[in-house]
């Protein structure tokens, strides 16, 4: 195991860990393909592959990477990886390869280059027990991709009819709702009737689908200012947004 005041890796588990993070992670396993490790101070440099502001050379080439509770953006390499946010308002993204998103409760995360064609999966399992079917998500086409968030989460405007970003949800960039399948996911296998009690699904406000979440935009932001593309087709996604 190695660790570092923002990093831990366990080599014999191909696992790169920010949970203990103080601040927000910027990492691009795709700079190198996965055979190193650098921590980036912002997303320009990260996508700019330069040198960094911490690297290590692993042992191991890394296959789990855990963000930190902070708004991060993290992508894989053209191997396939396990890629979590850790929490926040994160940017993931795969740069080929089969992998495994997970989006955790309480968190807003952005897809930027899912592949439903692929073999890539969605695992939304920390959503909770009730969340284990398609039907049991909000599933709308906005600006461009999809949005997903959980059914159990009825409100999405407050008393004074502006967004509220508190609430856990994934973005899918340049992805239509059509074309989502049960197989993409990976959801709870049980279901306890008495406490999943889910509303009827609707249109999406028009506040809601102008501010995506508000918090996304910022993330969306950064992205599009990056100087050079991340991969084919993030720079295809790009191009759209």
């Amino acid at each position: 195991m190695f660790l570092h005041d923002d990093l831990t890796y366990v080599p014999q588990e191909g696992l790169i860990s920010f949970d203990n993070s103080t601040h927000s992670v910027f990492l691009n396993l795709g700079c190198h393909d996965g055979s190193e490790i650098t921590i980036y101070s912002d997303a320009v440099s990260m996508n700019e592959c330069s040198s960094g502001d911490f690297k290590i050379i692993p042992d191991v080439r890394p296959n789990h990477i855990i963000g930190s509770k902070y708004s991060d953006i993290i992508g894989g390499s053209k191997n396939s990886e396990k890629i979590d946010g850790g929490g926040g308002d994160d940017l993931l993204f795969g740069n080929g390869g089969s992998d495994i998103f997970v989006v955790n409760s309480n968190a807003r995360v952005i897809i930027a280059d899912f592949d439903v064609s692929s073999e890539s999966k969605i695992d939304l399992t920390p959503w909770g027990v009730c969340i284990n079917h398609l039907r049991n998500l909000h599933i709308h086409n906005v600006n461009g991709g999809v949005l997903l968030y959980p059914q159990k989460l009825p409100e999405i405007l407050n008393a004074s009819k502006e967004f509220s970003v508190n609430i856990e949800s994934l973005y899918l960039a340049a992805v239509n709702a059509e074309d989502l399948k049960e197989s993409m996911f990976i959801f709870s296998e049980k279901q306890e009737d008495s406490r999943c009690t889910f509303h009827s699904t609707g249109n999406v406000p028009l506040m809601f689908v102008v501010a995506v979440p508000l918090s996304f935009i910022a993330i969306t932001f950064i992205v599009k200012v990056m100087a050079k593309p991340i991969s084919g087709r993030y720079a295809s996604w790009k191009s759209k947004v």
